[in-house]
């Protein structure tokens, strides 16, 4: 599993990929303290889902360290960090 960036340098939308993810899987965004930010479904069997660096309500993220939780309907998991600066 990889989470990179793909924001263009000079404005235009921010993106964050999760990559590498099996052809069905649940991607939940979670601050530190672990109040939930989003919940990405991926089913397209293409092994990437985007995230818009919006929360569920529809506003760009605060800077700041977030946890990310991948779960697959077998039930495999995989926990992860990383950061978002604006």
């Amino acid at each position: 599993f990889t989470a990179r960036s793909d924001t263009p340098r000079g404005g235009g939308r921010q993106r964050t990929l999760f990559t590498n993810l099996t052809q069905q899987a649940t991607t939940g965004i979670y601050t530190i303290s672990g109040n939930l930010v989003r919940i990405l479904e991926h089913g397209d069997g293409s092994g990437t889902t985007e995230w818009d660096v919006r929360t569920r309500f529809d506003l760009l993220v605060a800077s700041g360290n977030y946890y990310y939780h991948v779960a697959t309907p077998d039930g495999r998991t995989h926990l992860g960090r990383f950061a978002v600066i604006n």
